[in-house]
């Protein structure tokens, strides 16, 4: 949840006014709405000051068609096995690791492994 505070709202009306901004408080929910359908997320840092806003850049269009497909079915759930993800995508598991290392480096996922404990 965010409000806005305006500084001078004088300003800010005159601005307005004049079309060089479009509306009060609308930015943070214009960025999330922009990024509802990526799997990389914008990082909000919010102190009492300020917001600092981080954007990842994410071309779609530099994916081949496999990446494409990989990353459609990730949108569903961030968070899949590979055993899953060969499900969903038909890829077999030497073909996904590829598409996935691929998408790693890219920074479009990431890798999490999770460790089983051992019974003693």
């Amino acid at each position: 949840f965010y409000y806005s505070c305006l500084r001078n709202p004088i300003i800010a009306n005159v601005f307005r006014r004049l079309n060089i901004i479009v509306a009060f408080a609308t930015g943070i929910k214009r960025i999330n709405d922009a990024y509802k359908d990526t799997i990389v997320k914008p990082i909000y840092d919010v102190t009492s000051s300020a917001i600092s806003v981080t954007l990842t850049i994410i071309n779609q269009a530099s994916l081949s068609f496999n990446e494409k497909k990989v990353y459609d079915a990730m949108k569903q759930n961030y968070s899949y096995s590979r055993l899953e993800l060969e499900e969903i995508s038909g890829f077999a598991k030497d073909t996904l690791i590829r598409i996935l290392n691929s998408l790693v480096e890219k920074g479009i996922v990431e890798k999490v492994v999770k460790l089983e404990q051992q019974c003693m």
